[in-house]
């Protein structure tokens, strides 16, 4: 029967690579290993049924299996599962597994210790040269104190007087994208000093999750941290006069937005802020329509309408956003440019518009009159600004979409003019076709379901081509997804002067249940993610492959995903539910093959067991087994509160000292036997 220290050698095994496989998807086999190797090195293993490696990389397949079901439910596996992981590491599991296990029969012991110790150290290698590149970005400290979004922290009462004070006028820089608000708050950051123009973030009640009774402090800290770290998480930093990202307060933006507590007074509060660490006395801030501004920010606020022709707009939207199908880009700037026009008309003095296209012709003389209306000079647009707009407007009209023949097809022109014509109008473009087109219902379906279709695929390569700016874009969603409930009920904007309560105007929106997907849809997905084949999946093939192979043949499958994940990333999230999947196929192949194949005829020879699970051992199994389940909850609780760097910090050491040890008592292994003979 198998000694108590032996079990408490492998018990302690289990844990600590449980542990490690709990908290981060991976590691199970390396952290497993390591503790079995001091064991060997004690004698540890002798009095086992069959005692050497392999028998240490069964057991150690029994204790990955016992807690896979556990951590695959809290990894939120329907929600971060990527299809071309699925299409691609798990089927490349059932084709290096078995093959991986098959060699183990014949591959010495000593082997197959140098190749673990070879792999771990390579992969210490590339987790410290990770670790340095990251520190070496970091060129300037942070500046600004931060408060974790779970923290409690008390809401700051910022000084009576001084929150009396009046403030500097504020802008909005309303335009659709693709229209050149990046280039114009480029352009104002140059020339009107004073005004800072922090990059496009896209947050709107619509996007939000339910955040309760904002009248309730802990409520209102959630949408105060919510709101703070998706701002600190755009894919375009926001950053200090120093370029480095800004990390905010969360008490000090409570405090000032505390008496308006609403998603419009948050982010009021993030752009003082964000002029203030940039020595700037007011802010431009650009946004697709005015939606629940003008009831919080009152007289401070002032708009800047920037539009462009949409033949320009929608035909790069088109191929730049997630938005693919014409119509519904064209349909979606419509709807935009209605919404902004239809404010300007109740608020002309407070709204400056320019054209892109006279902006572009005779910039100077445009920015000579907005540079004016900015600084306050004038309080409204002067007559001479809109004749000369106008005047190069048409100008422009009739040099380019006034001729006949041009390098955008005629279907396309037709398409944009039928959508958008009545806006176009409005905003003095000319029409270049005199017969628009009225689409039908069964049309206009047929088009938001194309547009779905290239979405998907445009996704899909993005996600491929691109992973540092999807994870970038990722990252913010998953800081919604932190705070989702059933509805949201968030209070837009304060009561306005006439007695309309703006509070009432809040998205009420159950959640949608999704709609069973056609083996069609399905098919298309598929094929969107292989096809055209992209090198990433190529990779994604040959990783897999040797994950698989490293597990059946040593037990160590994570070395080859790590390595993968740093030269591709991905958000932490998906990693650890897709490495996860990965673990359990890999360990229900070794299973089958642990069933259907004996152990190596040298064992059967020397120890009389002709199956790997012995009998004398079931003890060490259920030790093994309860041991794991023991340390799947403390993995779990570590995924929330250990400091991520710090924990790969010490996993890298791990890894070093795993690999050296496993190296050099396996050629102390090689030199004795060389010896004896």
């Amino acid at each position: 029967m198998v000694s108590l220290p032996v079990i408490g050698h492998f018990a302690a095994a289990a844990f600590f690579g449980n542990v490690a496989f709990s908290a981060m998807g991976f590691g199970m086999g390396i952290c497993f290993l390591f503790v079995y190797q001091i064991g060997a090195i004690a004698g540890l293993t002798d009095c086992c049924g069959l005692p050497g490696l392999k028998y240490a990389v069964f057991i150690q397949t029994i204790a990955a299996l016992v807690v896979q079901p556990f951590v695959l439910a809290r990894v939120g596996l329907k929600k971060n599962l990527r299809l071309e992981m699925l299409l691609t590491f798990i089927p490349m599991q059932f084709i290096g597994t078995p093959l991986g296990q098959f060699l183990q029969d014949y591959t010495p012991s000593e082997i197959l210790k140098i190749i673990v110790g070879v792999v771990t150290l390579g992969v210490a290698f590339w987790q410290i040269f990770n670790i340095w590149q990251i520190l070496r970005a970091a060129k300037h400290p942070v500046e600004y104190e931060m408060v974790e979004g779970g923290e409690y922290y008390e809401i700051e009462e910022e000084d009576e007087e001084d929150e009396e004070k009046d403030k500097p006028g504020a802008f909005f820089l309303l335009c659709s994208e693709g229209s050149g608000g990046e280039w114009l708050g480029g352009l104002i950051r140059d020339r009107v000093p004073g005004v800072a123009t922090p990059p496009r973030i896209h947050l709107d009640p619509e996007t939000l999750p339910n955040f309760g009774d904002l009248t309730e402090d802990q409520n209102y800290r959630n949408l105060v941290n919510a709101a703070c770290e998706y701002v600190e998480k755009n894919p375009v930093p926001w950053t200090d006069k120093h370029k480095t990202p800004i990390v905010f307060n969360r008490k000090q933006i409570a405090g000032r937005s505390r008496k308006n507590r609403s998603l419009v007074g948050v982010i009021e509060a993030l752009l003082d802020t964000y002029a203030e660490v940039n020595d700037c006395k007011t802010w431009l801030c650009t946004a697709a329509t005015p939606i629940g501004l003008k009831q919080h920010l009152g007289s401070r606020l002032k708009y800047i309408y920037l539009y462009q022709d949409p033949r320009d707009v929608c035909l790069f939207l088109r191929d730049s956003t997630a938005d693919s199908h014409l119509y519904v880009v064209a349909e979606k700037w419509a709807q935009e440019q209605e919404t902004v026009m239809d404010m300007a008309r109740d608020n002309d003095s407070n709204v400056y518009r320019i054209n892109r296209e006279a902006l572009e012709q005779d910039k100077d003389t445009q920015m000579g009159f907005l540079e004016g209306f900015i600084s306050g000079d004038k309080a409204q647009q002067s007559d001479a600004a809109l004749k000369s707009m106008e005047s190069s407007l048409q100008d422009e009209q009739l040099t380019r979409w006034g001729k006949e023949g041009s390098e955008v097809a005629e279907e396309d022109i037709l398409m944009i003019e039928s959508v958008c014509g009545s806006v176009m109008k409005e905003q003095g473009y000319q029409l270049k076709t005199e017969t628009l087109t009225e689409y039908t219902a069964v049309q206009v379906s047929e088009f938001h379901s194309l547009n779905t279709e290239k979405a998907e695929k445009k996704e899909a390569d993005l996600r491929t081509q691109d992973p540092e700016k999807w994870a970038r874009i990722d990252a913010q969603r998953e800081v919604l997804a932190r705070y989702a409930r059933d509805t949201l009920t968030l209070p837009v904007t304060l009561p306005d002067d006439d007695g309309t309560d703006y509070n009432k105007l809040v998205v009420e929106e159950k959640k949608k249940k999704k709609k069973r997907r056609s083996v069609k849809d399905m098919m298309r997905s598929v094929k969107n993610e292989l096809w055209p084949v992209k090198p990433v999946i190529i990779w994604m093939c040959v990783f897999g492959f040797l994950s698989g192979f490293l597990g059946g043949l040593i037990g160590v499958r994570g070395p080859p995903l790590i390595i993968f994940f740093f030269f591709f990333e991905y958000p932490k999230v998906e990693v650890k539910a897709n490495g996860s999947l990965v673990a359990l196929f890999n360990t229900l192949v070794r299973i089958v093959t642990y069933l259907a194949k004996p152990p190596p005829a040298e064992y059967t020879e020397l120890y009389g067991h002709e199956t790997w699970f012995v009998p004398q051992d079931k003890y060490l199994y259920i030790a093994v087994a309860g041991i794991s389940l023991l340390a799947c909850p403390l993995g779990l609780y570590l995924t929330q509160y250990l400091n991520k760097w710090g924990y790969k910090a010490a996993l890298t050491v791990l890894l070093i000292v795993n690999g050296i040890t496993m190296i050099v008592t396996a050629t102390m292994d090689l030199t004795g036997a060389e010896s004896a003979t």
